[in-house]
């Protein structure tokens, strides 16, 4: 789709600020506590400036409308406030009341969904020859209209502590631990040429500006080498033992109806976008609000998968409405890694070296699952039924290898 652009919006900038303090708590070695933060401001991002316009008082059956009536709608005076964000009830809403909505003409129900429900601010739709149309644009006379505009916003915070220990008694190491939270409306702009994030809600904003698409809540790295006190042949002497450890926590899963055509997708908002929008928590039996199942589970035929969350916890919310999932929700899954090298060096001559390693990644032949899709495939439960599960490593298995180099 094409792209127009708002030269007014203003210019984006960066504030950055850093404060850490440093203790010598032995002779090399040295614990440093630091915070590091910044904010942005004025960041690229796309969003649609001819969007429908929302219902003023939603009721369990004004949401869908005749194309031949559709013409009274438009010509209604007055613009209602469209910015209301849906929101999540303590259980399944059953019955319309003054928050929720409730309805049996569910677009893309899954088995067993009697009724969904939607809450915050809802957009009408009609229905031709094919299903559902999006109708009501502020100018009906155009479609989308997806402007890039530096609306865009994050924010970053991060505690850090370090133990460095400096070569000495035959050993250097370092301890490195970040706690760190980011927080923005769009993580894919840097720049006008590059691509951007669709913002959900064209009339709030605010209804995406969760966690980045790139957070890492916890981070720990401890690398270390170690030269065994042994002297004497060439035999015994000139061995060393180093390792590299790293504890991650994953990045977040952003849960999405998938609306392309190739694989009969919907999008219950209606609201035209070329972005899909988030679904509704379910709360099925044993669901609630983003959970976390991390559950190695057998795929006949297959050497299995570990099921991170449960597809069945997310439904399709009723038509016109914004779904109360929350962009970025849920926390993918985290890596270890440990990786250990034994090193032998010989002198040969004053000037030559032979160097003999022996190397062993991920020693612990740890599976680290990559982060599942967080698609929900709701017009066809045979997709559906494999979501949240994740069967390729993001680090590979225990490999080993031998190296040997003649240095001069």
């Amino acid at each position: 789709a094409a792209v127009t652009y708002q030269d007014n919006s203003g210019s984006p900038y960066t504030l950055q600020y850093n404060f850490d303090v440093q203790q010598q708590l032995t002779s090399g070695t040295v614990l440093t506590v630091a915070y590091s933060g910044s904010v942005a401001r004025h960041l690229w991002g796309q969003r649609d400036i001819n969007p429908p316009e929302c219902i003023a008082t939603p009721t369990a059956n004004n949401t869908q409308y005749p194309l031949a009536d559709f013409a009274a709608y438009n010509a209604t005076p007055g613009f209602p406030n469209c910015g209301a964000l849906p929101s999540v009830p303590t259980s399944l809403p059953t019955a319309t009341n003054s928050t929720y909505t409730v309805t049996t003409a569910c677009s893309g129900a899954q088995p067993g969904q009697a009724s969904c429900y939607g809450s915050g601010s809802v957009f009408p739709f009609a229905f031709n020859a094919v299903g559902p149309v999006t109708v009501g644009r502020i100018n009906p006379t155009f479609g989308e209209m997806v402007t890039e505009t530096t609306t865009s916003a994050s924010s970053y915070s991060s505690l850090q502590v370090g133990l460095n220990h400096q070569f000495s008694r035959s050993l250097s190491a370092q301890v490195n631990y970040t706690y760190s939270h980011c927080i923005d409306d769009g993580s894919f702009a840097t720049s006008l040429e590059q691509f951007s994030q669709l913002i959900t809600d064209p009339y709030n904003q605010s209804g995406d500006y969760e966690n980045c698409d790139f957070d890492v809540r916890h981070n720990l790295s401890i690398n270390g080498i170690y030269s065994l006190p042994f002297k004497g042949n060439r035999l015994v002497s000139g061995w060393q033992i180093a390792t590299i450890a790293g504890i991650h926590s994953g990045m977040p899963i952003n849960i999405t109806n998938e609306l392309s055509g190739l694989f009969g997708g919907i999008d219950p908002a209606n609201i035209g976008s070329e972005w899909s929008t988030r679904p509704n928590y379910s709360f099925a039996a044993g669901c609630h609000p983003n959970q976390i199942v991390d559950q190695r589970v057998r795929i006949p035929g297959q050497p299995g998968e570990v099921l991170w969350f449960n597809p069945n916890c997310y439904e399709p919310q009723a038509p016109g409405f914004f779904g109360n999932v929350r962009r970025n929700s849920l926390p993918g899954p985290g890596s270890i890694d440990l990786d250990l090298s034994v090193i032998k060096n010989t002198k040969i001559t004053e000037r030559v070296n032979m160097q003999f390693r022996a190397e062993a990644f991920n020693i612990m032949n740890h599976f680290n699952p990559g982060a599942p899709s967080g698609l929900q495939f709701f017009n066809l439960p045979f997709l559906n039924g494999l979501s949240g599960g994740s069967q390729s490593p993001i680090i590979p298995p225990r490999q080993i290898q031998f190296a040997l180099a003649l240095q001069f």
